[in-house]
């Protein structure tokens, strides 16, 4: 890996592409499964960059072959060309000239920087496989991950539609950090909820073909559960195998449920995840049960030998914006549960005004929420 200088990138495209101009990434992700590309002289991991770099010229793939033909450049991107193992990745950098003793600092991360990571797999059938990952950093970072298959008889590539959809983020507000294998076959991607408190990592294994059979596991899964485990007194360490997401106060932010289970109970952890930290919003174990409303949350079941709860969550920006309980207990005289009172984040509320508020709550409503495995790679 080294760091080049760059300076004057505008003028130099010209005279690298004159008769064509620079694509961006939304337009590579409009266009790049539409046709093959031909006439591509070699299999090695260059040869096929500079193949695709013809027919679809981005700024960060220029960038990265005006290295690799040692142009005279300026601004500090890094690059990493290993021809061995078939991989090579640009990240584009920025001067700046406040650095101590006036020295320039890299700024990898300016507005609008892109960066690139290509590589290449051997497949069974003689063929290649070609990945490339784009990245761009702006307002909202953007990625977009491309797969062609490269045929050395006819010396083409052509699209791996097969691959478009590949990866799919787990929400739309969660950005992705994707990581091509430079050794090893493993393709890795990484999604982190805002505040990146719980990365989501995504593994596929190579198949002999192509990236394959995707797993999923979690950051800070231990703090998760020891959150869930405060709620839910008594489970003792719960091990959670399944994870969905869901919106529930329709911010564009998804709130994480987690969910594990033995022959007899189903554990259920919902959390709010947002400002660089999670927060338990509520739980199902084998005592109280856990539903749904139209932007809140609810549980309902017993809190003891002799008391009815029901509690309503109230979720505002991804964070918990209310706790309201109904609380009823046991009457010997009635031989019956009493009437209910309420309770407002801890502190008594007058019943017209907790009536209101379940009220506005609504009636339960019944989501999909698409439950996937969860993988532990220590246990492997």
């Amino acid at each position: 890996m080294r760091r080049v200088s760059f300076f004057f990138l505008l003028a130099l495209l010209p005279l690298a592409l004159p008769a064509q101009s620079v694509m961006t990434i939304d337009q590579i992700q409009q266009t790049w499964t539409a046709r093959s590309i031909s006439g591509v002289q070699g299999g090695d991991i260059l040869s096929l960059i500079r193949g695709l770099s013809d027919a679809m010229p981005s700024k960060s793939l220029i960038r990265l072959l005006l290295h690799v033909d040692e142009q005279h450049l300026e601004c500090e991107d890094i690059v990493d060309v290993d021809v061995k193992n078939g991989y090579v990745s640009m990240q584009e950098g920025l001067m700046c000239g406040n650095g101590p003793d006036e020295t320039d600092l890299m700024v990898s991360n300016a507005p609008e920087a892109e960066s690139v990571q290509a590589c290449v797999w051997k497949r069974t059938n003689g063929h290649r496989l070609l990945a490339v990952a784009f990245r761009q950093m702006s307002s909202a970072c953007k990625t977009l991950m491309c797969f062609y298959d490269y045929d050395p008889a006819k010396r083409v590539l052509t699209p791996e539609k097969s691959l478009e959809h590949l990866f799919k983020p787990l929400f739309s507000t969660m950005s992705a950090e994707i990581a091509l294998p430079k050794e090893g076959r493993q393709l890795v991607i990484t999604e982190d909820f805002p505040g990146t408190y719980c990365p989501v990592v995504h593994r596929y294994d190579w198949d002999g073909m192509k990236p394959s059979v995707e797993r999923v596991s979690f950051g800070n899964m231990e703090k998760l559960v020891n959150l869930y485990k405060e709620f839910c007194m008594n489970v003792e360490k719960p091990y959670m195998t399944e994870y969905a997401l869901y919106d529930v106060d329709k911010d564009g932010i998804p709130e994480l449920f987690l969910k594990g289970s033995t022959s007899y109970d189903t554990y259920i952890g919902a959390y709010a995840m947002n400002g660089g930290k999670a927060e338990l919003l509520c739980g199902q174990d084998e005592k109280l049960m856990l539903s749904f409303y139209r932007h809140a949350l609810g549980y309902s079941g017993h809190g003891g030998a002799a008391t009815m709860l029901s509690g309503y969550i109230l979720v505002k920006n991804s964070r918990k914006a209310g706790q309201l309980v109904d609380i009823q207990e046991w009457d010997n005289s009635l031989e019956d549960f009493g009437p209910s009172y309420y309770l407002m984040d801890g502190s008594d509320m007058p019943a017209a005004e907790a009536e209101k508020i379940i009220r506005s709550i609504g009636a339960t409503i019944d989501p999909v929420l698409e439950w996937h495995d969860i993988y532990y790679p220590d246990e492997q």
